[in-house]
């Protein structure tokens, strides 16, 4: 009886399990629609059988259906304090443009009374705490992590990535950052060495620890998508420029604003030198964020090479708006009606 049952129970389960592929495709479909370029990009080819036949299915002509956003809800300016005071601690993986608006957030929980740990990476230790926000690094360098994506811009990283040992020390680096993020929830404040356990845990999606560490604390996790699709009522905060960048702006026609953000590159000096090209053949004034691939070159009086500052406010400022594609970037060049060009390093 027992081996008949477990026949039984296989002939089922063999019945649910889907075809092997070779039985579907011979791999000429997949062979036709697509191939992996030697960066690692895979290029579908949009003609080939496979497509063609999935357009047949797929109603093209469907009508658009528009909702409207909601509408916003009108917060009183009074701020009240939470019944509930909980300890929450905010992970985050990724470069400023992923970090600020969880400073927003966190200062918006500490003035309803919650005690708000960033949890992020060293390099944002002072922009945490100027927020007044406690801080605990995780480890990790973003600024590698962003150079690794350059290199390896498809789904597969290339053998030269391969061979030096890149996939490996990044592995080691994100066991780190794994490492970083568990013991966020859970160790003392490494300034003031206050006890710290987590009520809740907030998170943007590659922090990839919140998720376990809210199962292994009995925890609610939020994964917060910091791209929204429309915008937010609260204005920028004020900023005072420095004198340099005021007398700057007042010595001429509104610059150009050239910047790639978080992206590093393999030679930085190769990139400024043709940034500045493109500026002095164009005939422009220019604003050229330095980055975290440190872009600096030679003194001129038409460039500026700036450090951070809010686009919020700079974007008022300037002719038009050059960069790498950032959410942050694009989405407030155009609120500000600049003429954006996007120049993409990967992702594209």
């Amino acid at each position: 009886m027992g081996s008949s049952t477990d026949s039984g129970a296989g002939k089922e389960q063999a019945e649910e399990s889907p075809p092997v592929y070779s039985l579907v495709d011979d791999g000429g479909l997949v062979a036709e629609s697509g191939n992996v370029q030697e960066d690692g990009r895979i290029d579908v080819n949009l003609e080939s059988k496979i497509a063609r036949t999935l357009a047949k299915i797929i109603d093209l002509q469907q009508e658009d259906i528009h909702n409207p956003p909601p509408d916003y809800i009108n917060l009183t300016k009074q701020v009240t304090s939470c019944e509930f005071k909980l300890n929450i601690v905010i992970q985050i993986v990724g470069s400023r443009g992923d970090v600020q608006p969880f400073i927003a957030l966190g200062n918006a929980l500490q003035k309803h009374g919650h005690r708000v740990r960033i949890a992020t990476h060293d390099i944002f230790a002072d922009f945490v705490h100027e927020s007044g926000l406690e801080f605990y690094p995780i480890g990790g360098d973003p600024a590698e992590l962003m150079a690794f994506m350059v290199k390896n811009p498809g789904l597969i990283p290339q053998m030269k990535t391969l061979r030096e040992g890149e996939v490996k020390r990044k592995q080691a680096m994100v066991a780190t950052m794994l490492e970083g993020c568990w013991r966020s929830c859970i160790e003392d404040d490494p300034l003031t060495k206050q006890p710290f356990v987590a009520d809740a845990i907030i998170a943007n999606p590659p922090s990839f620890a919140h998720v376990h560490c809210a199962q292994a604390l009995s925890i609610p996790v939020h994964l917060m998508f910091t791209m929204p699709w429309s915008s937010t009522k609260a204005d920028p905060p004020s900023y005072s420029p420095p004198s340099e960048l005021r007398e700057f702006l007042q010595g001429g026609p509104p610059p150009v604003y050239i910047g790639f953000g978080s992206i590093v590159v393999d030679d930085p000096q190769k990139l400024i030198d043709t940034v500045v090209l493109a500026v002095l053949r164009a005939g422009v004034r220019a604003i050229i964020s330095k980055g975290w691939s440190g872009l600096v070159g030679s003194p001129n009086p038409n460039i500026y090479y700036i450090d951070d500052c809010p686009h919020e406010w700079l974007f008022q400022h300037v002719s038009a708006v050059v960069h790498h594609g950032g959410a942050g970037t694009t989405s407030c060049g155009l609120r500000n009606g600049r003429p954006t060009a996007i120049v993409p390093f990967f992702g594209e």
